[in-house]
């Protein structure tokens, strides 16, 4: 099952479902209609890496995933509503170089002194409802939580998020290209390893392409990845 959303990516296999959340949060309709991608779904993996977005569409989702989001991976950014996101699932990785980033909710609003007021007035619901979910998943005191949502941008690399509860584990990455490379050209794989046709289709296609030119090597990088995570099924040569 797929979708043409920009921000999230959703391959079901049977009762599960691989979400991948890949860009700026987007509004509340996408997040329902993501519901509707994750009907049915009885476990959700979680691969994220998001600068964040719509503070209530962050909320949305993490209200989807709660109890049924097995893992979730931060593979390089989750900032902001992502954050929210992240906290619905049961275990949380990370890559060595991933950060996560806290701050206050924001808004535009352009109109008179009362008009402001009730913008400022609606973001406090939404701190308070980050600063629950944060310290639920966590277990940190809810003040400490709070502190990060004001006075700026407060950022933790993989290590203090972990020591603060907020990953449960760091994890390596993937082998780079090169690494991937040598191993394949080390000899005739194993019969337990042996490529599928489509495998080695893919494989020479992308060896025929060759190089190719990007104006976001980070974006495309990203939504490589998305796709990688969506399409690539494991499965049992024999």
């Amino acid at each position: 099952m797929e979708n043409e959303i920009k921000w999230w990516r959703v391959k079901r296999v049977g009762t599960h479902a691989v979400l991948n959340i890949f860009e700026q949060v987007g509004t509340v309709e996408n997040a329902l209609e993501l519901g509707e991608a994750l009907n049915g779904a009885e476990t959700v993996d979680l691969w994220i890496d998001s600068p964040g977005g719509n503070a209530p569409a962050g909320i949305k989702v993490h209200e989807l995933l709660a109890g049924r989001c097995t893992v979730a991976t931060v593979t390089n950014r989750c900032f902001s509503a992502a954050t929210t996101i992240l906290m619905a699932a049961k275990t949380i990785r990370c890559y060595p170089d991933a950060r996560l980033m806290f701050h206050s909710a924001t808004t535009s609003c352009m109109g008179n002194a009362e008009d402001l007021r009730l913008a400022a007035d609606s973001l406090e619901p939404v701190n308070e409802v980050h600063a629950a979910c944060v310290s639920k998943r966590t277990g940190l005191p809810i003040e400490t939580v709070r502190g990060w949502n004001t006075g700026g941008d407060h950022y933790f690399d993989a290590e203090q998020a972990q020591a603060l509860g907020l990953v449960d584990e760091i994890i390596d990455r993937p082998e780079t290209p090169a690494e991937v490379a040598t191993v394949a050209d080390a000899g005739d794989d194993a019969p337990a390893t042996a490529k599928t046709e489509s495998e080695k289709l893919f494989l020479d296609f992308l060896r025929a392409f060759g190089r190719v030119q990007v104006a976001d090597k980070e974006k495309f990088t990203r939504e490589l990845s998305a796709w990688l995570a969506c399409e690539v099924n494991e499965t049992i040569c024999e």
